[in-house]
């Protein structure tokens, strides 16, 4: 029996609802003297809405996903749904996943898939003052689409410009600056794709946020380096916020980052990279979170100036998850030249796909919208109705605002080469103990000529700027800048430097790496023997980076004390690490190091068969048997099948039942007054190797969708429609492409891209099942319109099952 849940988290193919939903979602929690309110019940015709904001008429302008736009004016607050209006704006546009009023214009960020409105951003005008936005036009067309394309447009704090968000899927536009400097991957390891490839062959730096002037003229690359980050929000001193998302595939492995609040600097480059090229946040050319929130669905955010709430809930800035049901208060408190944060929920309630957040000036409330991907909307608001103002909110200091101050001038330079002047200001801040003001000065050194600056990078007797400026010279010089500059760090002590400085100096030696190899083997020799003697560190992500840099440039002394430290180390996230930094090694081994590196390698695919890691450590086992000596390559192999726990015995194909409508389930399931066996319903879930593919709570593949969220976000009839239609929408992360080469058909999904070979994974439920395809060969590839999971597999279940199947799934978030 094959796994019917493969499309889940496709989320979910929805038509008009075949039944009433309740006037508020169940399961509802808020904070305390906090309330919530059905404003609107939106009807199918007008779309699944997923962009919202304020107008300036005291109400809302919202659009839907595939769609058009809308004006909003609210029913007053206590009032009944029913005396809200709408009214749909007259105008091709709709299709947003951003939108913003500044003045009369209203802009708007179409997402747009086909069709004559293509995807960017517009302005509509109220050209005759009727109080209606009638003209439109095209400021800059974005060639992207989908759920990772065009998002958010705010206004910035000068009210001259806007910023506008862009996820991962969406290729640079033409900018006429950029605050970022010397972008590139900048990871020395074997790229991994993970086990549910996606974004393969996007290049650095992913998603992007540009300034744009409010003609749109203008476009300035101001921070990059997101996953898919949906919305932005300003503060009230100018300063922006983003929330971006995770890959929950990677969950466990050493390049996993949870979803996160970020604050938004000048020439920030948040290291997104795709597969295992991500850059963890310690890396001395990143900047941290404010908020570190964890798995999840990142959309809406907002902050809450303009709401009726308590001082401390009107400066929170919150935080919705559609993945969850959540509303987050994150409550920021000044740290230097950024923040730092503590979050709570002020909101959730199953189902809530929360997609935007809007506070509507007029009445103090903060409006949400859920929706997207086709799921029914509604329209709520949240308001106050407690009298409890004792808590106090976050309180600045002088110091803070200073170390902002200092932040934001030094960020002048970012985008302009003034020469020596940004250089002498900047330089003494390069051992600043502030991380964002260190990050500030690097990068309006980067933007200085290099010539005005490389040789002072490498004289510099300050061992904290030496570091930080070698790490400059690395990005930003030639090769033989590079070497100049890693040679002038092998000169340092290390019990010299404090933690950040060793971790920047390391990064400095894995972007010489990855930029600049290969390296002289008198320098890596050096390199090497600065390094070996604090090898192992007492600090994790040191030892981590030491193993990175060591394998790369002295492999042969690296094996054998990298291989010590399986045994030694705390986790298997350690681990997972060792084991990658080792697999494409060719030099260096002695053939008893190869058998104990994979029997290490064994252990840990043994131990997490279940589990997603086990495609991550499916692709280091390729990677390191192709490196391995033809001869020793089958004894290698068979040590891991010895080691691999998995049942690969035939599940037994059940009977058909009978062919069951999506009306049918959804009444069955809403009618049905027996209990369901949650436990049957886990044994069914397995039972129907559905945990090969899937995971809940953290047990199960990642081929497919992780089900843990999916009640969070769906009612019974989404969940149902999911399931028994799952054609009708399909998410752009488990879309199978269809492939025409040398005269034959190939459907499937890209799964790696490795020395001009496409990998394509032919059959989900079987990811080992694949195809290599020279890139030469592609005559063309389409979108396939055909979900990877096929129709009629509930048929082979009866009522009873049914309802344990699904009870376990609403059970299990």
């Amino acid at each position: 029996m094959r796994c019917f849940l493969c499309g889940v988290v496709q989320l979910a193919a929805v038509a008009a609802s075949v039944a009433v939903a309740q006037e508020l979602p169940g399961e509802l929690s808020l904070l305390p003297g906090f309330e919530l309110e059905l404003v609107y019940r939106v009807p199918a015709e007008q779309g699944s809405w997923v962009a919202l904001t304020a107008n300036d008429r005291g109400g809302l302008v919202a659009s839907a996903q595939t769609g058009g736009l809308y004006q909003v004016v609210p029913s007053p607050i206590g009032q009944p749904a029913e005396e809200t209006q709408t009214e749909r704006i007259d105008t091709p546009l709709g299709m947003a996943q951003g939108l913003a009023v500044v003045g009369d214009s209203l802009y708007v960020m179409v997402n747009a898939k086909d069709g004559e409105i293509v995807s960017g951003l517009y302005r509509l005008r109220d050209t005759d003052n009727d109080g209606r936005w009638d003209d439109h036009e095209l400021l800059r067309r974005i060639d992207a689409s989908g759920e990772h394309g065009p998002h958010a447009i705010v206004p910035a704090a000068d009210g001259n410009s806007l910023f506008v968000a862009c996820g991962n899927m969406t290729p640079q536009t033409a900018f006429s600056r950029s605050a970022l400097s010397a972008v590139a991957e900048d990871s020395p390891l074997a790229r991994l794709p993970g086990p549910n490839p996606y974004a393969i062959g996007v290049a650095a730096p992913g998603g992007w946020i540009a300034r744009v002037d409010l003609e749109g003229k203008n476009w300035e690359l101001f921070s990059a380096g997101y996953r898919n980050q949906y919305d932005l929000a300003v503060n009230c001193e100018g300063e922006l916020f983003t929330y971006d998302s995770d890959m929950e595939y990677d969950i466990g492995t050493p390049w996993y980052r949870p979803t996160r609040v970020q604050h938004v600097t000048s020439g920030s480059d948040f290291g997104w990279r795709s597969g295992s090229g991500k850059w963890p946040a310690h890396f001395a050319d990143t900047l941290p979170a404010v908020a570190d929130i964890g798995p999840g669905s990142p959309t809406g955010l907002e902050f809450g100036y303009e709401t009726k709430f308590p001082k401390r809930y009107r400066e929170a800035l919150y935080a919705a998850d559609w993945g969850r049901g959540v509303i987050q208060a994150v409550h920021l408190e000044p740290s230097g030249a950024s923040y730092t944060s503590m979050w709570e929920p002020l909101l959730r309630a199953t189902p809530l796909a929360v997609t935007d957040l809007a506070v509507n000036p007029g009445d103090g409330a903060l409006y949400f919208a859920t929706g997207g991907r086709g799921i029914e909307s509604s329209l709520y608001r949240v308001v106050y109705r407690g009298n409890d103002d004792s808590v106090a909110a976050a309180v600045d200091s002088d110091e803070h605002r200073k170390t902002r101050e200092l932040r934001r001038r030094l960020e002048t330079y970012h985008c302009q080469a003034a020469g020596l002047p940004a250089v002498e200001f900047a330089w003494r801040e390069l051992a600043h103990p502030d991380r964002f003001i260190r990050y500030a000065a690097r990068t309006a050194i980067e933007h200085q000529p290099v010539e005005l600056w490389s040789e002072r990078a490498i004289e510099e007797s300050n061992p904290a700027i030496r570091v930080h400026a070698a790490l400059a010279l690395a990005r930003c010089g030639n090769q033989a800048d590079a070497h100049a500059a890693a040679n002038a760090l092998t000169a340092l002590q290390w019990d010299d430097l404090a933690l950040d400085d060793r971790l920047a100096l390391l990064r400095a030696y894995q972007i010489v790496v990855a930029r600049h190899a290969p390296l002289p083997s008198e320098l890596a020799g050096s390199i090497a023997s600065q390094l070996i003697p604090h090898f192992p560190a007492d600090d994790p992500l040191v030892t981590r980076d030491l193993v990175t840099v060591l394998s790369r440039i002295a492999p042969q002394r690296a094996i054998p004390l990298i291989l010590e430290q399986f045994d030694a180390a705390w986790t298997d996230v350690d681990r997972i690490h060792f084991a990658h930094a080792l697999c494409d090694l060719t030099i260096g081994w002695q053939s008893q190091q190869w058998q104990e590196y994979f029997h290490e390698l064994a252990a840990l695919t043994a131990r997490h068969h279940d589990h997603s890691h086990r495609a991550t450590l499916d692709q280091i086992a390729e990677r390191a048997i192709e490196a391995a000596p033809a001869a020793e390559r089958g004894e290698l192999v068979a040590i891991l099948a010895d080691a691999d726990p998995l049942d690969t015995a035939a599940t037994p194909t059940k009977p058909k039942v009978r062919e069951w409508s999506a009306n049918e389930v959804v009444t069955l399931l809403t009618t049905s007054e027996r209990k369901p066996d949650i436990t049957r319903g886990r044994r069914l879930f397995a039972e129907a190797r559905c945990a090969d593919c899937h995971s809940i709570e953290g047990r199960g593949g990642a081929v497919g969708p992780v089900l843990t969220t999916a009640a969070s976000r769906l009612s019974i009839e989404d969940l149902v429609r999911a399931v028994v239609e799952p054609d009708k929408v399909i998410s752009d992360q488990y879309r199978q492409t269809v492939f025409q080469v040398g005269g034959r058909t190939l459907v499937g999904r890209v799964i790696d891209h490795h020395k001009g070979r496409l990998r394509i994974a032919t059959d989900m439920t079987d990811p080992k099942r694949s195809e290599f395809v020279p890139v030469s060969e592609i005559e063309r590839q389409t979108p396939s319109p055909v979900s990877p999971m096929p129709r009629g597999l509930l048929d082979v279940l009866t009522a009873e099952e049914i309802v344990d199947l699904f009870g376990y799934l609403r059970e299990s978030r």
